[in-house]
């Protein structure tokens, strides 16, 4: 008999039970998504974080992939209305391949946020977030 190597048990989306249809009955597929995220904001970014060889700790960035076409306002909504909103930001992946320029060779415009690996560009337009003095 073979053993898989890990012994963890296995789930799929065919096993998953609890999705955002069932848990917020009744509000459509944009109101369960707002419930869905405010939920999970709640459970990850209103509690610390024991470290392994430190003190407790508090997450200092959230990202929410906004991508998928049925929830980027949604997602864009949400991340200005949240109790968490100064964490939060709406993120759209791109892909690097082989062919692609490498991040360190991206060409950099003032007010940009770049780390290793990422960055994120000052954002110009109709979900840009106002601010009235």
């Amino acid at each position: 008999m073979n053993t898989p190597i890990n012994s963890e048990p296995t789930s799929s989306v065919r096993d998953a039970w609890h999705t955002l249809a069932t848990a917020a009955e009744g509000i459509g597929l944009e109101g369960s998504i707002h419930a869905g995220l405010e939920s999970l904001t709640d459970q990850l970014l209103g509690r610390e974080w024991q470290h392994d060889d430190g003190p407790a700790m508090k997450i200092g960035r959230c990202l929410i992939d906004a991508n998928w076409g049925h929830s980027t306002n949604v997602v864009y909504q949400f991340c200005r209305q949240s109790p968490h909103a100064s964490i939060l930001l709406p993120s759209h992946g791109r892909f690097v391949g082989a062919s692609s320029n490498p991040f360190s060779e991206c060409k950099r415009r003032p007010g940009d946020r770049v780390g290793l690996n990422w960055r994120a560009p000052t954002v110009h337009g109709k979900r840009a977030i106002r601010h009235v003095i």
